[in-house]
């Protein structure tokens, strides 16, 4: 990037920043143009990681659409019960929401325009916002938004994730910010600990449990978020062995 190109978009960066402070109604447009005007090299990054697995490789030979399986309710409705294509899909219905509504928003704010491999994977990228809720336990509510950006920064470094983050502390929460502080810590350290989310092959396993593909992240239940979805999909951590009497 250039140094005008720089400093181009550091000032877009502020402006939407400013505009996602002063105009509540408009969170979402502004949030998302905020996080584009402050990508970086953070997609860059999780593509060379997601290229540089054996699965990675695998999709991005078969190149499946990503997207369409999201959108495709007859085909999530016949997955088992507690599978992560019905989760997902109880999930965008309890709250009422709509697959292409989050990605035509996007494709009108002229995201950064890729080629070959790079345009299926930016496709993918964008389009899990969603299923990332349902996989880590946080709510579309205000503290869980807050949350999937603190885990979300913590796994991709994305330094307007954290502005957004501290951004949301400004603003009151359902329990008050006392409680709020602990879920948004317990979000970064869950960040931490878990298996990239991008490198889910996630596609290949809608009809797979919630649980298993939480416990392949390495995902333990929210302890401080109480309003988490799915809170039972969890596997249980593993109990150590008792210290039997040598005979």
């Amino acid at each position: 990037m250039t140094e005008v190109a720089w400093h181009r978009n550091a000032v877009r960066s502020v402006k939407y920043l400013i505009m996602l402070m002063v105009s509540p109604k408009r969170r979402l447009l502004n949030g998302v143009r905020f996080l584009l005007a402050t990508e970086g090299r953070t997609f860059a990054a999780i593509y060379r990681a997601f290229a540089a697995t054996s699965e990675g490789r695998n999709l991005l030979r078969t190149q499946p659409p990503s997207a369409r399986l999201l959108a495709d309710r007859d085909v999530l409705a016949a997955q088992p019960k507690d599978a992560l294509g019905r989760c997902y899909l109880e999930f965008m219905e309890k709250h009422s929401f709509n697959e292409g509504v989050y990605l035509n928003l996007i494709a009108k704010l002229g995201r950064p325009v890729e080629t070959g491999d790079r345009a299926w994977f930016r496709e993918r990228w964008d389009c899990c916002h969603d299923l990332r809720h349902v996989l880590t336990g946080y709510g579309p509510d205000h503290l869980g938004e807050i949350c999937l950006l603190a885990f979300r920064y913590a796994q991709t470094g994305h330094r307007g994730m954290l502005a957004l983050v501290l951004l949301g502390l400004l603003h009151p929460h359902r329990n008050g910010e006392a409680a709020a502080l602990p879920a948004i810590r317990e979000a970064y350290r869950r960040g931490k600990a878990a298996e990239l989310l991008d490198l889910l092959p996630w596609e290949t396993g809608l009809d797979q449990p919630l649980s298993a593909h939480r416990a392949r992240l390495n995902l333990t239940a929210p302890r401080h978020y109480t309003f988490a979805e799915f809170a039972g999909d969890y596997r249980p951590a593993p109990q150590p062995e008792a210290n039997l009497p040598r005979g």
